[in-house]
This record gives C-alpha cells, sequence and structure tokens, in this order.
C-alpha cells in the first residue's frame, strides 16, 4: 500500500505483494492491508518498520492500509491495526537504538520493533526462542 524508489527487481515484488494484500484483505473481510515481511526476523526477534525515505514520510506513516499483517516467525503472522502499529513506531523511536537505517541501499529510516511488542498487543504469545536482540 505504499510506494516510491528501490532497488532492481523491486516492480516485480511489488505487484507480486499487491496481489497478495488484495486476496488477504478480501479474506479478512477488512478494508485494506498491508503485508510485511522482515527475512531477518527469525535471527534477530525484531521487524523492521519504515518511517521515511530520504528526508519524506514514507512507509508506516503515509501508508493508506488500514491493518498490517507482518510474519514475526516462520509459518506465524500478526495482524495489527495501522493506528496500533504507529503507537509501537512511536514507542520504538524513544529508545534511539531501534531506530536504524535499512531497506535497498539504507536509504529507508525505521525503527526495529520487537516481535514481543507485536504479539502482546495481539494478545497473544510469542513462540520460545523469539527475542528482541540488537542487531549489528
Amino acid at each position: 500500500m505504499t510506494a516510491g524508489l528501490s532497488g532492481e527487481g523491486f516492480d516485480i515484488d511489488l505487484r507480486n505483494a499487491q496481489v497478495q494484500e488484495r486476496s488477504i484483505a478480501r479474506l479478512l473481510s477488512i478494508d485494506t492491508v498491508e503485508l510485511k515481511t522482515d527475512l531477518r526476523v527469525d535471527d534477530t526477534g525484531n521487524v523492521f518498520i519504515e518511517y521515511e525515505q530520504k528526508g519524506r514520510p514514507s512507509g508506516i506513516m503515509v501508508t493508506t492500509a488500514s491493518h498490517w499483517v507482518i510474519r514475526v516467525m516462520r509459518g506465524r503472522w500478526v495482524m495489527i491495526e495501522t493506528t496500533e502499529l504507529r503507537k509501537l513506531v512511536a514507542r520504538a523511536k524513544i529508545d534511539s537504538w531501534r531506530c536504524v537505517s535499512g531497506g535497498d541501499y539504507n536509504h529507508y529510516k525505521g525503527v526495529l520493533i520487537p516481535v514481543e511488542w507485536l504479539v502482546k498487543v495481539r494478545g497473544i504469545e510469542a513462540t520460545p526462542g523469539a527475542s528482541s536482540t540488537r542487531t549489528g
């Protein structure tokens, strides 16, 4: 549900993700959904949520999606309202070490949201072994 500049192959990834997002939204009978997969979540216990690109709001700050479906570990997903996720991003910004650059060519600013925060908001428990360790 967001658009912007990115690396090679992004256009194909974006089209595929948009089809998946529409399918999930229909399945769940919700307005719109943003699908988030962080390939490092299994190793770090954190999900990178983008909020700025090259000095401009992006990602969570400009999404039109009503909900996000986030992969929190292999085979497990959490659905969260965008307004609730924005609150978690604000909370994460308080800890400066959670504010990092990432994405293609490190052009994006974002925060590392611990899996525990996401599952706690949803009222479910994380699988043992998931942690919110620092990266990098």
